[in-house]
């Protein structure tokens, strides 16, 4: 009986173990260039940088050198937008995503350079 209960209490602890292991890893989210908007340009020496990085219940948005207005939306399999707002500059933005259900989502970083877009899972 002993043995039982001990192996009932070693399986619980490896399972809780391994679930808080795999919701707290943060997972980035690959942002690809979709278009250009307006004439091509030269390179820049420090080039924007946009990264965007899944947590449990967060979306972690960056910008890195650049100046502009950035648009986020995020939006859902069936194209309908789920939260849209506006940054400003190198910035970080944390959105919460408690409200939102299991499924696929894009996420949208829209600059006057091009918009980003990434997948993600929930």
């Amino acid at each position: 009986m002993k043995k039982i209960l001990l192996s009932l209490l070693c399986i619980c602890v490896f399972s809780i173990g391994t679930f808080a292991e795999k919701s707290a890893i943060a997972k980035e989210v690959e942002l690809k260039k979709a278009k250009l908007n307006g004439p091509c340009r030269a390179p820049a020496l420090n080039p924007a940088r946009f990264n965007a990085t899944l947590s449990s219940d967060m979306l972690t948005i960056t910008a890195q050198n650049y100046t502009g207005a950035v648009q986020v939306q995020i939006t859902g399999a069936g194209g309908s937008v789920f939260n849209s707002f506006y940054t400003y500059g190198a910035a970080v933005e944390t959105v919460p995503l408690t409200t939102l259900s299991a499924g696929n989502y894009t996420i949208s970083l829209i600059t006057e350079s091009g918009t980003y877009t990434g997948n993600f899972v929930l």
